[in-house]
């Protein structure tokens, strides 16, 4: 079984963010909902190389995780309601943290991610799973 490796889940608002997450390090980001089993089902994971809270708070601005006007209208999409999270020493440490999660928990194409994470600019860092 695929682990994030994260603290968590929280739930996704962000007063509970500002007050879970501690600023000015760079990490990682799960959002998702818990399923009928109060398990955490992942539907986006992402990164911040510099600072994770940040990160945290521009996916909830840009309102990843929630569905779109149609299934809004037909209930069909999950609304993500709670987040993982972690730190990570270095932007490399959250690139690759961030690769393995997405090649986890992607098969069959189901996380929200559009495509695979990008290597931090200027790093000239390859993906430690397909070598992306």
């Amino acid at each position: 079984m695929n682990s994030l490796d994260m603290d968590g889940p929280f739930k996704l608002d962000p007063a509970t963010v500002r007050k879970v997450v501690q600023g000015g390090m760079p990490g990682n980001f799960a959002l998702g909902h818990l399923d009928g089993g109060k398990r955490f089902a992942v539907q986006y994971v992402g990164r911040h190389d510099v600072d994770v809270l940040d990160g945290l708070m521009a996916a909830l601005r840009a309102g990843i995780g929630q569905p779109g006007l149609t299934a809004r209208l037909f209930g069909s999409d999950r609304r993500a309601n709670a987040f993982k999270f972690s730190y990570a020493v270095d932007q490399r440490a959250a690139f690759e943290k961030q690769c393995r999660n997405y090649h986890d928990f992607n098969a069959s194409g189901k996380l929200e991610n559009g495509s695979h994470p990008a290597s931090p600019s200027g790093s000239g860092l390859s993906c430690p799973t397909c070598g992306a």
